[in-house]
């Protein structure tokens, strides 16, 4: 009977562990989200975490902000759990720009482990990208109400020594709030002792450690059944760019990236939007933030994985401006070519934009007049990930 109810307990959802126990030397392995930013008004910045949970009012750091010219470093240390999602709630509503220079996660050395860009930023509701003198900025309407957007990780992000950790935690939680429960335990029994012989006795105490035991795994539940998950996901979800062939790897091998060599005229944020089946939306765009030069400079962004039917590219806010492009094609995590685009394949929206073929490329070339150059590309057959089928099952475990 005592097997059952700690069973049923055990099964009950916990937010928060009965007792938690932090450990005294943690790794150098831990991470930490590194911000360097600042805002024109003041409020409340609100970044969420999600570590295979999807984002919830638990994982998620606050920032008060104030308006300031200067950029100022927040640093945060991340939960021991591979971080699969961030999104970025700059204010509760109203009109205001929130300027990044700086933001990465980094180790307890400082080394540096991933380094975010414009274009991680994807999901944008009632905000827009803009560049700026050494980074971007994220700007929110005027009518803006919980305005957000997410940020897009190539791959999950766990803390080296992140299993041990939370081993360790488990172990000293549990066996904690065991000997809590058995000396209060104890306490009760002996109050009400009669005098039994020793054997006796020691088989009723040690009947008292074991309920001591199964319900300390009760009240410790939560933690027990995350850190469970958390090591699950370590090994399942896909992994970083590139990885060898064999094994679970093969999982995600059919992951797309699109692969653009470009340069501009000018400086500016590019939009590239994606037809995933329902047309060309807001929700599914990616950011390219193009700095003028002679310079060509390549850019790999990862792609949904779902079927991709066709891209429009706005390379500018209006004209004019010119953006040379080498290389636009579709390759997956090997590096292997999936299918490439040419100056043939991209069709303007407006006589006032043109494509020009060159030797070693072609120029999209926005014109005097152009108020939102714009050109798209149709597929023909839609573009589907390999493995799809694979990776949609493994989310849903």
């Amino acid at each position: 009977m005592m097997a059952v109810v700690a069973l049923a307990g055990f099964v009950l959802p916990q937010s928060v562990p009965l007792e938690y126990a932090s450990l005294n030397n943690p790794s150098s392995g831990l991470l930490y989200l590194e911000i360097t930013c600042a805002s024109n008004v003041a409020g409340i910045t609100e970044i969420y975490l999600d570590a295979g949970q999807d984002f919830n009012e638990l994982d998620k750091i606050t920032i008060p902000i104030g308006p300031s010219d200067m950029a100022y470093t927040y640093t945060f240390p991340l939960v021991d759990a591979p971080l699969v999602n961030l999104r970025i709630d700059p204010f509760a509503r109203g009109a205001g720009e929130l300027t990044f220079t700086n933001l990465r996660i980094i180790n307890r050395r400082g080394d540096e482990i991933h380094r975010f860009s414009a274009s991680d930023f994807v999901a944008l509701h009632k905000t827009s990208l803009q560049t700026a003198t050494n980074g971007w900025k994220l700007v929110t309407n005027a009518d803006a109400d919980d305005p957000r957007t997410e940020i897009h990780l190539p791959r999950p992000i766990a803390a080296e020594g992140m299993n041990e950790r939370n081993l360790k935690r488990c172990l000293i939680s549990v066996s904690y709030l065991a000997l809590m429960l058995s000396i209060l335990l104890l306490a009760i029994y002996f109050t009400f002792w009669n005098h039994q012989s020793p054997r006796v006795a020691l088989a009723e105490i040690a009947f008292l450690a074991v309920i001591a035991l199964f319900f300390s795994f009760v009240g410790n539940r939560g933690l027990l059944r995350n850190s469970a998950r958390h090591a699950y996901n370590s090994l399942f979800l896909p992994q970083s760019l590139p990885v060898e062939s064999g094994g679970l790897a093969d999982l995600t091998m059919g992951l797309l990236y699109l692969e653009i060599s470009c340069a501009s005229d000018v400086g500016g944020l590019a939009e590239i939007f994606l037809d995933t089946g329902r047309g060309f939306s807001e929700n599914e765009k990616l950011h390219l933030v193009l700095e003028p030069g002679e310079g060509t400079h390549t850019y790999t962004l990862p792609l949904p994985d779902r079927p991709l039917s066709g891209l429009r590219m706005d390379p500018f806010l209006h004209g004019p401006g010119k953006l040379k492009i080498n290389v636009f094609r579709v390759i997956n995590r090997r590096l292997k070519e999936i299918r490439t685009f040419a100056a043939g394949d991209f069709q303007s929206n407006s006589p006032a934009d043109f494509v020009v073929p060159g030797s070693s490329g072609w120029i999209l070339v926005a014109g005097e007049k152009s108020s939102d150059p714009s050109f798209v590309i149709k597929f023909g057959l839609p573009l589907v990930p390999l493995g799809i089928e694979r990776r949609t099952l493994l989310r849903r475990l």
